[in-house]
């Protein structure tokens, strides 16, 4: 009985929070340091109209859907960058 309202609120109070400050899964991301590629791109790159075929390596590892955890660490140990 209460638990459209509340959904309703929660959500509001999410929205309003966002307008105003960063998500706060995006506050996580950073204070963790995970890597997360943004989905802007970097104004450096946009003023040199930089692509990604010329910073990516020639050789890029590709990975199955379904891989063994041992089977990435091992290419990643293997992996120089």
């Amino acid at each position: 009985q209460n638990l459209l309202p509340l959904m309703l609120a929660l959500m509001a109070a999410r929205w309003v929070g966002n307008v105003f400050n960063h998500g706060l899964y995006d506050i996580h991301i950073r204070l963790k340091r995970l890597p997360y590629l943004e989905e802007d791109v970097p104004h450096v790159a946009a003023e040199r109209a930089v692509t990604a075929e010329q910073i990516m390596c020639p050789e890029p590892k590709v990975l199955p859907p379904l891989v063994k955890v041992g089977d990435v660490y091992d290419i990643l140990r293997s992996c120089r960058h």
